[in-house]
């Protein structure tokens, strides 16, 4: 999956690697839980959707994109759209659907069961079905529909768009105090520093390793 640090661009399917992401016991018991979402992101008032497979779609867009910090509102968001996207399109609604029944045959369960299932019943599932059209149609929402939410940049720590404030300069670019200056080379010639000071490491390599 992914690493909270980074906010990725790509779905990936191959367990977690940090302890941020991923999915928690609480995120599943939520994502399962209809009076949750309906009070964090917008659910109450879908269109063309029934309310189970809302309740689906939010565990697979977790799942597809998970960051442990993240609320499930801002993947309920992310259905929501789809949900707007199925009301004005009768394909769209049928795929969404069928591809949410789908995954009752691939994981053996009902299908509002995904949010609970383990991660690595979850990555298991959706690997089958990478090339879809059910999820590549989900992973293209939420990258434009989950990281757009002025409310999740945040989480991030995304301070967000700088030009009409004057830039990053005055808004903490500079707050890390764990780095050394950088030395001032202005007016000098950069490209004969570097190469002198790589000619200086590499002759202090070879006489250190010559002894």
């Amino acid at each position: 999956m992914t690493d909270g640090k980074d906010v990725q661009h790509e779905p990936h399917l191959k367990g977690q690697v940090s302890g941020e992401g991923g999915i928690r016991a609480a995120d599943a018991a939520i994502s399962a839980d209809p009076a949750a979402l309906e009070s964090s992101g917008g659910l109450e008032n879908l269109k063309a959707l029934d309310r189970e497979t809302a309740q689906v779609l939010v565990g697979v867009t977790r799942a597809m994109y998970p960051h442990d910090r993240v609320p499930d509102k801002h993947y309920a968001r992310v259905v929501v759209l789809l949900d707007e996207k199925a009301a004005e399109d009768a394909g769209i609604k049928e795929m969404l659907e069928f591809g949410v029944r789908s995954l009752a045959t691939l994981t053996g369960r009902w299908p509002r069961d995904f949010a609970g299932l383990d991660e690595s019943d979850q990555v298991a599932a959706l690997r089958r079905i990478e090339d879809s059209p059910f999820f590549k149609t989900i992973a293209a929402e939420v990258v434009t529909g989950l990281y757009s939410q002025h409310d999740i940049w945040p989480y991030f720590g995304y301070e967000g768009p700088s030009n009409d404030r004057g830039g990053y300069i005055d808004r903490g670019f500079d707050d890390i105090d764990w780095l050394d200056d950088a030395p001032d080379y202005r007016g000098r010639d950069t490209e004969k520093i570097f190469v002198d000071r790589r000619e200086k490491v590499v002759t202090e390599q070879r006489v250190k390793k010559e002894g």
